[in-house]
């Protein structure tokens, strides 16, 4: 099974997406879970939401799921795997053994979009302010500010934690 994430801002939280544990059996179906993988730490359980992260069972004929989120780190494409062990054995060559079920999880880390603002609004009444963009992420600020004043004109730098390419 896979769960993508599409396109997420670095260092913002993408929706949750769930994945379900079923237990079709007459038994309790105890179970443990990793998230593992060359990206794991950027794909988290939230275990507030999640019936399956505050448990280590399902009862019989139940289920749980797990909400998953994606926070890339970096850019580009990140992928990793929610790997849940279960007592449901499966029988083999060697006998009965745990039953793995993997999730492929997987999304790509963007730049920030940014969104253009002005204050106080209308140029054409502009006698101070600041232009900046902005996005839903907080880091992601960039903003100048400009004075437009015979007696004592003023500008600050634009400043920004993220380096956009292409901004005149």
């Amino acid at each position: 099974t896979s769960i993508g994430f599409g396109n997420q801002s670095q260092g913002v939280n993408s929706s949750e997406q769930s994945a379900t544990l079923a237990n079709e059996g007459g038994a309790v179906l105890n179970f443990t879970y990793v998230i593992g993988g060359t990206n794991a730490n950027d794909f988290k359980v939230d275990s507030s939401d999640s019936s399956c992260a505050n448990s280590s069972s399902v009862s019989a004929q139940n289920y749980c799921q797990f909400e998953i989120y994606f926070a890339p780190s970096t850019f580009g494409a990140e992928s990793a795997t929610l790997t849940v062990t279960d007592n449901s054995l499966q029988s083999s060559e060697e006998g009965f053994t745990p039953v793995n079920q993997v999730f492929n999880l997987s999304g790509t880390g963007i730049t920030p979009q940014p969104q253009l603002y002005e204050n106080p609004g209308d140029p054409s009444y502009l006698t101070s302010g600041f232009v900046g963009w902005n996005d839903a992420d907080p880091n992601a600020t960039f903003q100048c500010s400009l004075v437009l004043s015979s007696a004592s004109p003023s500008y600050s730098p634009c400043t920004s934690p993220y380096n956009y390419s292409g901004l005149t």
